[in-house]
């Protein structure tokens, strides 16, 4: 039974979001620690019921200059290890993906950002995540690296840029490279201040777009996050 998560944050404007209110609604205590500013050592990886990774700026290589992110990653490899829910979002699948061996390296595709659908694998439509089909939603993206797919992970979704986008592992870990969880007001913080993901001469005109694509999407995307996050709790209950 889930009752209490823990959430490892590198911004402050990259916290929960959507998830934060599915959280408490379903009545799981909720332990954020921000752990470019918080040590993480004296943590046990197999005491939380759940561990949420979440996004960030920097990369699983900047870990010599983020010596945090090196500790995430031994945390993960133990949790991981164990087969303990456990959910990653964008850097946090990143982190994940390095946890259990694979590379993590900038896509030679380029930025993947803006709103694109998701297409599915079999055994994708069998998950909790199938509710983020492109079908029934579109997904928010906002990322420059991507990963191998970590040696016992399964494929569950992929984009037309980028194949490795949801993967899971066991049967109580997900990796989600893309953002199921902003909302329309965290995106509006996000494009803002684009820290350095949007560039060049059209970054305005860009932005502009995502703005416009966002009032179109975001609402769907929140309605079917929640029958993600629901139907991956009631899936974790029942383990």
């Amino acid at each position: 039974m889930i009752r209490n998560a823990l959430v490892f944050r590198h911004l402050v404007c990259e916290g929960l979001g959507s998830f934060e209110a599915f959280l408490v609604n379903a009545g799981i205590s909720v332990r954020v620690v921000d752990t470019p500013s918080e040590d993480i050592s004296g943590l046990d990886p197999l005491a939380t019921d759940l561990l949420i990774v979440m996004g960030g700026s920097m990369g699983v290589y900047d870990a010599p200059e983020c010596p945090f992110l090196t500790q995430e990653i031994k945390f993960l490899e133990k949790r991981l290890a164990a087969d303990k829910p456990t959910l990653g979002i964008c850097l946090g699948s990143q982190l994940m993906a390095a946890a259990l061996g694979a590379k993590v390296y900038p896509g030679a595709q380029g930025k993947e950002y803006g709103w694109h659908g998701l297409t599915f694998t079999e055994e994708g439509k069998k998950s909790p995540t199938r509710h983020f089909d492109g079908a029934q939603t579109s997904m928010f993206h906002w990322h420059g690296d991507t990963f191998d797919l970590p040696k016992g992970a399964v494929l569950l979704a992929s984009t037309e840029k980028y194949k490795n986008q949801i993967f899971s592992f066991g049967k109580n870990a997900l990796g989600i490279q893309c953002h199921p969880e902003v909302t329309e007001s965290d995106l509006q913080e996000w494009f803002a201040a684009p820290d350095g993901m949007i560039e060049g001469p059209n970054a305005t005109a860009e932005i502009d777009i995502m703005r416009e694509e966002t009032k179109k999407f975001a609402a769907g995307l929140l309605e079917q996050n929640e029958k993600f996050f629901t139907a991956w709790l009631e899936e974790m209950n029942d383990a």
